[in-house]
């Protein structure tokens, strides 16, 4: 058995709950397809080696569960490229897929993407950290009428400050004065005795 037949099964069981409508769960399978072909394609015996570890036993992809009285819902973590191809190789590949996954879902590319790898990642001409597995995820999250697609960068180089301050400069560059001002306001409650590790934001196109 193949790591994608079950996870395809487990999919079509999760869209069959939720009833989307027919438009949401086609773009559904299509970027898992698009998204995890390489990388669930092997046999469904660990270790799931080559990739970076989403999961404790190394699997390279997580089913996310949304449970609310406002909505409930799922989506979908994964890892995309062939297990054992190099760290850049496979951010590459990332980033043809996220092209190939916005007109599956007909929108045009997040021109955000380019600045953020610009500022959070190694250019290809340095020397990318040798812990580093992956450089970027993806997430896939149906909607009702529409599936939403997120992006998650590796921050893990350099200090903690290094890390916070990258964020801020990504800010900055999409414009983003006002989420800036909150960073630098959270930024004396979160380095008061603590050691931040990671940090999540969701790009919106009206914020």
């Amino acid at each position: 058995t193949r790591l994608a037949e079950i996870v395809r099964a487990q999919l079509e069981e999760l869209l069959r709950l939720h009833r989307f409508g027919k438009r949401t769960d086609r773009q559904t399978r299509q970027l898992l397809a698009l998204l995890t072909g390489e990388a669930l394609d092997r046999p469904a015996v660990p270790p799931f080696e080559g990739l970076s570890f989403i999961n404790a036993n190394g699997l390279p992809f997580q089913w996310v569960l949304h449970l609310g009285p406002a909505a409930q819902g799922f989506g979908f973590l994964c890892e995309v490229g062939k297990p054992g191809e190099t760290t850049a190789a496979r951010f590459q590949l990332t980033l043809e897929r996220l092209d190939a996954a916005c007109r599956v879902l007909d929108r045009p590319p997040p021109t955000f993407v380019h600045d953020a790898t610009s500022i959070l990642l190694p250019s290809f001409d340095e020397r990318w950290p040798e812990h580093w597995r992956s450089a970027v995820w993806l997430g896939v999250a149906p909607r009702g009428g529409k599936a939403a697609l997120k992006s998650y960068f590796n921050l893990n180089r350099g200090t903690c400050r290094e890390r916070w301050l990258r964020t801020g400069w990504l800010l900055k560059a999409l414009g983003r004065e006002r989420a800036l001002e909150r960073l630098c306001d959270l930024s004396s409650f979160c380095s008061s005795g603590g050691w931040p590790v990671g940090l999540a934001l969701d790009v919106m196109p009206d914020d």
